[in-house]
């Protein structure tokens, strides 16, 4: 599988010069961890989520809300920003921008084309969404099932319950497999 096939495709960047709360409100708004910066159309740099609640106040000093509105405005992303980020190629595996996320203990990469352009975002995320569903995990809720094989009419009775419940929610204890 090829990054090009994963990556978030809703490109949300930001510029250098836009505030911290610039950038955490372009977060909360596409729910997103992380934006590429860019100048003249140009990767520059990312800032992540992190970045910005690091780069905050502490919560040790007692500011009023207006202060603290303030503060933010004046940090700039290009002051906390990660300058010249690790970025992956579209037509690269998956399988290799996970031992870059893992190698480099970093949460997502930049896409580029070749060109250099930022075509997307890949996050951890984004691996072990096609990881799960790769393994046939279609939903978040799946259920946990630990495997008797041993049993006469386990894994029937297991593949009963799953297509009841489909994954969701809490199995009656009454229908749990002994």
């Amino acid at each position: 599988m090829l990054v090009k096939d994963c990556m978030c495709r809703r490109l949300v960047t930001i510029g250098p010069d836009q505030s911290l709360t610039d950038a955490s409100g372009l977060m909360k708004e596409h729910n997103i961890g992380r934006l590429p910066v860019l100048k003249d159309g140009r990767l520059v740099g990312i800032v992540s989520d992190r970045d910005i609640k690091g780069a905050g106040p502490s919560c040790a000093i007692a500011l009023e809300i207006h202060e603290l509105k303030y503060l933010l405005e004046k940090i700039k992303v290009g002051d906390i920003m990660t300058p010249n980020p690790l970025t992956i190629g579209e037509e690269r595996t998956l399988g290799e921008a996970a031992s870059i996320l893992q190698k480099h203990k970093i949460s997502g990469l930049p896409v580029v084309d070749d060109s250099g352009n930022v075509t997307g975002v890949l996050s951890r995320g984004d691996v072990l969404r096609f990881l799960a569903s790769s393994a046939g995990i279609t939903t978040e809720a799946m259920q946990p099932l630990w495997v008797r094989p041993s049993r006469p009419g386990f894994k029937e009775r297991a593949a009963e319950l799953l297509q009841q419940y489909r994954g969701e929610g809490d199995y009656p204890r009454s229908q749990c497999i002994p």
